[in-house]
């Protein structure tokens, strides 16, 4: 196709457009895409827009620590990832095994629940006190009233907004575009 660029854009602000109201930005909020490859942020206080950023630490680097960590295919171990895992490491996963049936060069086994969560847990939390560190350093933690709002395919994982909470000590939910017609 023959484009001319006329501009470019932050993803961020794109997102924030689509996903953010204006009563999210003048109470304070941050918005933190949980992309594959990269981790950004936004942050908005008194309806201005106050941070922005970007990590290079994404939901395939939790990918790749499952496949390593389990010496499994990064195909096998986004699935068992998306599956299975979860932000936060349940009480009650001690015991509870999960199963991979025989793959080409790989003969059927079993995972602890608890070693997958760890695994997922600790790449996670890092991210996300990365992006804590982030914004305290920009000053806009205090006037985040809104509190955090998670978008992309790692704000899926299971209990990532309360591993979330957890870190930044406020309130987080999951995004989705407010600002867009036509979605189905």
């Amino acid at each position: 196709a023959k484009l001319d660029v006329t501009d470019v854009a932050f993803s961020g602000i794109g997102a924030a457009l689509s996903v953010l109201t204006p009563e999210h930005k003048h109470n304070g909020v941050a918005l933190i895409d949980l992309g594959g490859g990269t981790t950004s942020y936004v942050a908005y206080c008194n309806s201005v827009f106050a941070a922005s950023g970007c990590i290079a630490v994404g939901g395939d680097h939790i990918t790749n620590d499952v496949a390593l960590a389990f010496t499994i295919p990064q195909a096998r171990a986004e699935d068992v990832k998306r599956r299975y895992g979860s932000a936060v490491i349940a009480p009650d996963s001690g015991n509870k095994r999960v199963t991979l049936p025989a793959d080409v060069g790989f003969e059927e086994r079993s995972i602890g629940c608890k070693a997958l969560q760890t695994v997922i847990n600790a790449r996670m939390d890092e991210i996300l006190r990365i992006l804590r560190s982030r914004l305290d350093d920009a000053g806009v933690l205090p006037h985040l009233g809104a509190g955090l709002i998670l978008i992309g395919g790692g704000a899926y994982l299971e209990g990532v907004t309360e591993l979330a909470q957890h870190v930044f000590g406020m309130p987080c939910r999951i995004g989705v575009p407010t600002n867009v017609d036509g979605l189905d």
